[in-house]
């Protein structure tokens, strides 16, 4: 409230019992428009560190996921809920056979084979309760080769985000090459 205020009403010389009334109510009203608006500007400013917080919190798990797809020998990709590759490490491009450029062209599907596809869908229900797959398939990279892979699926790691952790276990053996035309 202002210091030095003086209300008009309170300024009339009339001293009835219903001026005095209203100059008490329009005081009330006025604290209690300062005590709101004092209130909202400390929860604007609650408001305002707790984003900060948030956003600290959000680059450091990027920093994270950041350190896990450069170091990691093993591919790492994550997709989204139509299999779109949104994040993808070095040894993924190599595994897969696509340039880094290229890699958001394809989805998930575009290497495996068939029946494949539902070691990685995540409507299946117990990936929607975020639960891990772990198993092995096979798939085609875009030069025709066929690679045998371990993997670990992990469905909504972040809501709406799937991991996958593959690790080529091909042999020079059995690895098979099909010229596509």
């Amino acid at each position: 409230m202002q210091q030095g205020y003086s209300h008009p009403i309170r300024q009339t010389t009339a001293g009835s019992k219903a001026q005095t009334l209203l100059v008490l109510l329009a005081e009330r009203v006025n604290a209690w428009f300062q005590y709101l608006w004092d209130e909202s500007a400390g929860i604007v400013d609650r408001m305002h560190r707790e984003r900060q917080r948030l956003q600290g919190l959000v680059q450091e798990r990027e920093l994270r996921l950041a350190v896990l797809l450069s170091d990691s020998t093993d591919a790492v990709v994550v997709t989204d809920d139509e299999h779109r590759f949104l994040a993808v490490n070095r040894a993924a491009l190599n595994l897969f056979g696509v340039s880094e450029k290229n890699i958001p062209k394809f989805t998930m599907d575009a290497f495996l084979l068939g029946k494949e596809t539902r070691f990685f869908d995540r409507t299946v229900p117990r990936f929607v309760r975020g639960a891990k797959r772990r198993g092995g398939c096979r798939i085609r990279r875009l030069d025709g080769c066929f690679r045998d892979v371990k993997f670990t699926f992990q469905a909504n790691f972040v809501f709406g985000r799937h991991l996958s952790v593959l690790r080529d276990v091909t042999t020079s053996t059995t690895q098979n090459c099909v010229t596509l035309v």
